[in-house]
């Protein structure tokens, strides 16, 4: 019996996950660089963020191609309807080997904090 709960509780959750990245591919912002991206790696930052975080997303930007962060994407993510700090998130997504990857990020951003253009 547990285990069918637990089969049930995971289930729940996958449909969450889904509907959010769903949602999230519909109204999310996109910086002018991340607009350039191929319609796959958009989907891909998306996913991994959608599972990570049950705040919509916000935008996406990217960090340009100079500097220590160079070649990111810093993806936002907050609930609108409360902008509450600590439901607020920030990721650090960059590709590796082909694959992108959260490489940082978490929760607590502050509502005055959220930037949505290229840097």
């Amino acid at each position: 019996m547990l285990d069918i709960i637990r089969l049930l509780a995971v289930l729940v959750l996958a449909g969450c996950a889904n509907q959010r990245f769903e949602w999230n591919l519909a109204h999310q912002r996109l910086s002018p660089e991340v607009r350039k991206l191929p319609e796959a790696d958009i989907r891909e930052i998306t996913r991994l963020v959608s599972e990570r975080s049950g705040a919509p997303i916000v935008c996406m930007r990217s960090t340009g191609n100079k500097g220590p962060d160079a070649r990111q994407i810093w993806v936002v993510t907050a609930d609108s309807t409360t902008m509450e700090n600590s439901d607020n998130g920030l990721f650090q997504l960059k590709k590796q080997n082909g694959v992108w990857r959260i490489i940082d990020g978490g929760f607590g951003l502050s509502t005055s904090l959220i930037i949505c253009s290229d840097g």
